[in-house]
């Protein structure tokens, strides 16, 4: 690659970056609403993490257009490769993210007269679990530190055994 080439994908990594990190804090925000949506049978809350869906799927595709033309254009390799790949894999995550951020606020309304249920539930305690996950997991991506991301690997573990303990308790 040219110096010129090398220039313009290091600008399209920063883009690419900064949508990463707009799309994050929305999809952080859609859970942390969802959340207490469900706990304070909030509807604004839930109508906000409902509108907020449309954003996230605007920066999934431009996010996904973004890195499949810095592949074909600029044919990274190595670090640079791993850069657009992981980009990839994140935001097909946070695109997913949202979407359950979503289904969480729309099981709301079926909960309204099982407050006692949700709040005594195993439920409460996997938001904080989640919110250090998705921060952590962007430190991680930002700073490339390996050790931070296996940290969150291992917060995973902590997560699938309350989501176990949520189905067991209902």
């Amino acid at each position: 690659m040219t110096e010129r080439t090398f220039r313009l994908f290091d600008k399209e990594l920063d883009k690419l970056r900064t949508r990463l990190l707009k799309m994050g804090s929305v999809a952080f925000e859609q859970v942390d609403c969802a959340f207490k949506a469900l706990l304070d049978t909030d509807h604004e809350l839930v109508k906000k993490v409902i509108d907020w869906e449309a954003k996230v799927d605007k920066y999934d595709v431009k996010i996904d257009r973004l890195c499949m033309r810095m592949l074909a254009l600029q044919q990274p390799v190595a670090k640079d490769l791993r850069s657009v790949m992981t980009a990839l894999a994140l935001n097909s995550i946070l695109e997913r993210i949202g979407d359950l951020a979503v289904n969480i606020a729309e099981h709301i309304e079926h909960l309204i007269d099982h407050q006692e249920l949700v709040a005594s539930s195993p439920l409460p305690k996997m938001e904080p679990v989640i919110a250090e996950m998705l921060k952590d997991s962007f430190d991680a991506y930002l700073y490339e530190d390996v050790e931070l991301a296996r940290r969150v690997a291992e917060m995973d573990n902590e997560l699938d055994d309350l989501d176990r303990e949520t189905f067991r308790y209902c």
